[in-house]
């Protein structure tokens, strides 16, 4: 994982910054929702949003496994920079897609994965109060 060398001056910033808590949240929720072995717990559902079956699991690889670069706090950047804007929207996707996954979880009384979802929803706030906070300079 790079996102510690990628952003390692933000791991430098107070324990309640914005962008560092966004950052140990991301790398806490990839560790904990990613490349684990999900069998017999793994959720399937629906996605209204998406108009396709998805599992837990291929939502994870396509969305939290990637290193991720806060360029605009990195740079001092004095505008919304694109990664940023592109960020917003993908969160919000996120969010969407964890709160169907985490219906049908709660349905099936999955609760491995709820608690999954609840991670990333969690994240998901933080990633947005890190992009906002920045923007409020």
């Amino acid at each position: 994982m790079h996102i510690y060398r990628i952003n390692k001056p933000i791991f430098d910033y107070s324990a309640d910054h914005p962008a560092r808590q966004f950052l140990e949240a991301f790398i806490e929720c990839r560790c904990n929702c990613v490349g684990k072995e999900l069998e017999g717990i793994d959720q399937q559902w629906f996605s209204q949003s998406e108009l396709r079956s998805i599992s837990f699991s291929s939502f994870a690889y396509e969305h939290l496994a990637f290193d991720l670069e806060l360029d605009g706090w990195l740079n001092d950047a004095k505008e919304i920079t694109e990664s940023e804007r592109q960020s917003l929207k993908a969160v919000r996707r996120i969010r969407d897609l964890m709160l169907e996954c985490r219906s049908a979880a709660n349905d099936d009384d999955n609760t491995a994965i709820v608690q999954m979802c609840d991670q990333v929803i969690g994240m998901t706030q933080l990633w947005e109060q890190c992009a906002s906070s920045r923007l409020r300079g």
